[in-house]
């Protein structure tokens, strides 16, 4: 069959190739550099997504949070009203009273 083909032995399992071509061997190093690097490019936007996904949950928690704070600002404000703007007013009019009786009368 002259160069073209090397013979095959039963533990070869390889397909012929012609000679002077790349040997399989020759064609692995750049597969497994790649590989290699393909791996690590993987890794890397696993890493990625995890960080997004991390990201967004944090976000979440803070939303959740925010609200949660959000309506206890509320009901602190709601309490003032009820509760201490009529304590303040009364304070008012009785130091108003007051400076009035005494004869402050300009003083605020």
């Amino acid at each position: 069959m002259g160069g073209l083909h090397r013979n095959l032995t039963a533990t070869d399992g390889a397909v012929p190739i012609a000679a002077g071509g790349p040997t399989p061997l020759d064609l692995s190093a750049p597969l497994v550099q790649y590989g290699a690097v393909g791996v690590l490019a993987m890794a890397t936007m696993f890493w990625a997504w995890k960080l997004y996904q991390q990201a967004l949950e944090n976000a979440k928690r803070e939303r959740e949070r925010a609200d949660r704070l959000e309506t206890e600002i509320h009901k602190l404000n709601a309490d003032i009203q009820e509760k201490y703007i009529p304590v303040l007013t009364r304070v008012t009019d009785a130091l108003q009273n007051f400076l009035w009786r005494t004869g402050h009368k300009d003083d605020p």
